[in-house]
């Protein structure tokens, strides 16, 4: 179902740029505002904040990819710019040996719907912005293995995976350059809200886990309204 999701993404970003491109959508939006779609590569990191036992480390960072569309609204050097992207992230976890289980490794994926709100200055082709990132939860997945075979497998808490936030809070600082229709953006989030608090794994006791921190790196490109940007 994801891939069908991004392959659809990519379908309609790739056709709105050729029609854009060869003048077929109608520019009517005023120039000091735009609409646009988006492409990030996002490398992220799931932080556990407390309640796994200390053989249980986090898997490092995680390499991904949002589609979705962006606007933007300009007076003077100040400007407003909402955006609305697809998001699928994942995180792992890490043991040796943990409750009996050998080279325990457990992955936990997650689609959401983003929501940044940035407000920011802007000068020439440089801008500057910061603002709070909401993340909708759409649906979850995970996956457990051991090497042990001698031992009961690891399993999840019944109804865990319906625990994740809901709505999570991230902060958003990031710089960019616009070129034309062209955009180019370097971002950096940092989550603020728990992203998961209860027993996730049986046998592994409370867990408390959140978001860390996103470094992306996107492109966009206007489709409505260019003006002087």
């Amino acid at each position: 179902m994801k891939r069908i999701i991004y392959i659809t993404l990519l379908i309609v970003f790739s056709k709105a740029v050729a029609l854009a491109q060869y003048g077929q959508i109608d520019m009517v939006i005023p120039d000091n505002k735009f609409f646009g779609i988006k492409a990030n590569y996002v490398r992220s990191n799931l932080q556990i904040i407390e309640g796994m036992p200390e053989s249980v480390t986090e898997g490092g960072h995680t390499n991904t990819y949002q589609f979705g569309v962006y606007g933007r609204i300009q007076s003077e050097h100040l400007f407003f710019q909402p955006s609305l992207v697809l998001s699928n992230t994942y995180g792992t976890f890490l043991a040796p040996e943990v409750n009996g289980w050998e080279k325990f490794v457990a992955r936990f994926d997650w689609n959401t719907i983003d929501m940044p709100l940035v407000v920011g200055y802007r000068s020439g082709v440089f801008r500057v912005g910061i603002g709070p990132v909401l993340s909708f939860m759409l649906s979850t997945d995970y996956e457990l293995n051991t090497s042990s075979d001698d031992v009961a497998p690891p399993t999840l808490r019944d109804g865990a995976m319906g625990d994740w936030a809901g709505v999570s809070l991230s902060g958003r600082i990031g710089i960019g350059f616009d070129f034309r229709r062209w955009a180019i953006d370097l971002q950096y989030d940092r989550g603020f809200t728990r992203f998961y608090d209860g027993i996730l794994v049986e046998g592994l006791g409370e867990t408390t886990l959140k978001r860390n921190q996103w470094v992306a790196i996107g492109v966009g490109f206007k489709l409505l309204g260019v003006g002087n940007y």
